[in-house]
């Protein structure tokens, strides 16, 4: 009776084992890993440019920035640039105090973004905006679309 029990005991044992190896069929498969790199040549240029003014009036540097973003804008206007490309970043007006000379002097300074379509004018334009104004040039991304 016994011997009989273990002989049931190990052959639902066995079926089970046998059904659930059926159950953990193996699907084909392929893993692949890999990298792309893509190369372009940049068909613009966004320029990010900055005027700032020192004094000792606000009212006078404040002045003075806008009348050199003004040159540059009319500059950026010549070169073909159409106005949707000009942006604004930030215009900041600020009171510093020197403490060598323990007199106040303003700064005022502006930011503008500009995206340059025809990069063939690239030199020609970052020296136009020099002469129109611009003191510093705060960053050059070169794009492409």
């Amino acid at each position: 009776n016994l011997k009989k029990m273990k002989k049931i005991i190990l052959l639902v044992t066995a079926f089970i084992g046998m059904n659930s190896l059926q159950a953990q069929e193996i699907t084909p498969s392929i893993a692949v890993v890999g990298e792309g790199v893509v190369k372009v040549t940049p068909d613009q240029v966004l320029i990010k440019v900055r005027v700032e003014s020192e004094g000792s009036s606000a009212q006078q540097v404040k002045s003075d920035n806008d009348k050199a973003i003004d040159k540059v804008l009319k500059y950026t206007k010549s070169m073909g640039v159409k106005e949707g490309d000009v942006k604004t970043e930030y215009v900041n007006l600020n009171k510093n105090y020197d403490y060598q000379t323990k007199e106040y002097k303003y700064v005022a300074n502006q930011s503008i973004s500009i995206l340059l379509k025809d990069l063939n004018k690239y030199s020609e334009f970052t020296e136009g905006l020099l002469n129109a104004g611009i003191n510093r040039i705060d960053g050059v991304t070169f794009k492409s679309t």
